[in-house]
């Protein structure tokens, strides 16, 4: 293995050699140069809560329904009752139909859920 009397040496030498990242390493006042090793694969990136039920989604599993039991969302129980029935009837075209307004939190929870079964229930039908 050839040594260099200066670290900007070593560099320069393993450039010229094409390696781009190359490890250095000095002994006696020498530095010498050799190949980085192979970089690790990175583990696979987990997915957000969203992001993992739009996947499952594409993948054609329904989601979970969201939970409406609370007095808050007592006004909208009837409208997520219904989805909930179009949805188990696998009922693509009453989905697409159906008019939610998007004025408050409940609604939006519906929507994201009507959106959700609709990719699901499309997907399945593309199978």
């Amino acid at each position: 293995m050839k040594t260099y009397t200066a670290k900007s040496s070593a560099l320069r030498a393993a450039k010229a050699a094409g390696i781009a990242k190359p490890i250095l390493t000095e002994k006696d006042g020498r530095w010498s140069f050799s190949a980085a090793a192979a970089p690790k694969p990175k583990a696979a990136k987990l997915l957000g809560k969203r992001a993992q039920a739009e996947a499952n989604a594409a993948a054609g599993k329904i989601p979970k329904a969201p939970d409406f039991s609370a007095p808050t969302h007592s006004r909208w129980r009837s409208k997520l009752a219904a989805v909930l029935a179009a949805v188990k009837a696998e009922d693509v075209a009453l989905l697409k139909a159906m008019d939610i307004p998007s004025y408050s939190s409940s609604p939006k929870a519906i929507n994201r859920y009507r959106a959700l079964a609709l990719t699901a229930l499309e997907a399945r039908a593309a199978k």
